[in-house]
């Protein structure tokens, strides 16, 4: 069903040495939340991995998830971050041996998300 906001996978690697995971870019007129992100250390000494945001070549990366993990141990985040069209998000993996799994869901349409009446950006009311 078109217009359906769908969960999927936005990124799954797993290194072979110290490197940056394929990056998941939101296309354009949509919208993406990222909603999990799992790291995973298999190995016997502390690892660390990063999950970051980007807005396209040339601008900074912004760590959003950063963990040193314990030798065999996994960290995890749940609850939802909102990429616009043109950012990305993907990992850096500090050896190998270890595992990135992003899930998020992408919304149709341009932002804003839902569009407000008329087109225009809205605003809602503060909670009373």
């Amino acid at each position: 069903m078109a217009g359906v906001p769908r969960s999927l996978v936005l990124v799954v690697h797993s290194s072979a040495a110290q490197e940056y995971s394929p990056a998941f870019q939101c296309p354009v007129n949509t919208v993406t939340l990222v909603k999990s992100i799992t790291l995973q250390n298999r190995n016997a000494v502390p690892a660390v991995g990063r999950v970051y945001v980007s807005k396209g070549p040339g601008n900074p990366n912004i760590n959003f998830f950063d963990e040193t993990l314990p030798a065999t141990s996994s960290a995890s985040w749940t609850g939802f971050m909102v990429l616009d069209p043109d950012y990305t998000v993907g990992a850096y993996l500090d050896q190998a041996n270890m595992d990135v799994y992003i899930s998020g869901a992408v919304l149709l349409g341009p932002p804003p998300y839902p569009p407000a009446a008329g087109g225009a950006a809205g605003t809602l009311p503060a909670p009373r």
